[in-house]
């Protein structure tokens, strides 16, 4: 029996093999920016596996880094829930 797939993995598939959010970006946690955040553009991602994005220029991102997805507008389409269920 597989094991089930988590909901940001399902939410980033759409994106990217579902072409259901052309123009979005992808928000992630990033230690080095003094914003702590940084978002990628939704285009730039080449492979999603159970752990990680992949991106074009071969760049590996942890899935547990992504805590949202915002459209073109950057409305917030989707967001990660704590423990307490309130986003991050």
């Amino acid at each position: 029996m597989g094991r089930r797939r988590g909901e940001i993995q399902v939410m980033l598939r759409r994106c990217v093999y579902g072409k259901r959010c052309p123009g979005s970006r992808i928000i992630l946690i990033d230690r080095e920016s003094p914003r702590g955040v940084m978002e990628v553009e939704v285009s730039r991602i080449r492979k999603v596996t159970e752990t990680h994005l992949i991106l074009d220029d071969d760049t590996m991102i942890p899935l547990h880094r992504v805590i949202g997805i915002a459209d073109e507008e950057g409305h917030i389409e989707w967001t990660r829930k704590t423990s307490r269920g309130k986003p991050p």
